[in-house]
């Protein structure tokens, strides 16, 4: 009896090992997973703000320049209404990513401890002025500067200027 008992507890002994280097074989390749992820959404962070910018840049063409004086006063408006909109829109889907990051970036954190790893957790901090705040800044000063164009132009409709 105590031979069998040994044997077992040796199995026992090497399964519970399989199974440590299975976990931590998982818990590396979760870890490159979320790394993934991070980049992925850092990444789309990029590409939004470009078509934010392009978007933006047409509406600002097409209100401001010579073309803007063949415009009725009605399309106008909608245009500058469409300028708020569309950085209403980024705004969600900036927020929408920036929940998505952090959750990784908190997982990638608890990995690291389950791992002995420090890349993450040892990153400096940006501080209070990250590129987070900095994007919502942009998006929140385009609304802004929206609707201080559809008060102009109610301005100049409306005051015989």
């Amino acid at each position: 009896m105590g031979k069998l008992k040994k044997k077992e507890l040796k199995q026992l002994a090497k399964d519970a090992e399989r199974n440590k280097i299975e976990t931590n074989l998982n818990l590396r390749q979760e870890y490159t997973e979320v790394n993934q992820n991070l980049r992925h959404y850092g990444n789309m962070r990029f590409a939004q703000l470009t078509i934010f910018i392009a978007l933006t840049g047409g509406l600002i063409t097409l209100v401001f320049t010579k073309l803007s004086s063949a415009l009725q006063f009605n399309l106008k408006i909608s245009l500058e209404a469409m300028g708020i909109f569309t950085a209403g829109v980024f705004l969600l889907m900036e927020n929408s990513s920036t929940m998505k990051w952090k959750g990784f970036k908190n997982r990638a954190n608890e990995l690291e401890i389950e791992l002995n790893y420090q890349q993450q957790r040892k990153s400096p901090s940006p501080g209070n002025w990250n590129a987070t705040r900095a994007i919502k800044l942009l998006y929140w000063s385009i609304v802004v500067f929206w609707l201080g164009a559809i008060a102009y132009q109610l301005y100049q409709k409306f005051c015989n200027c």
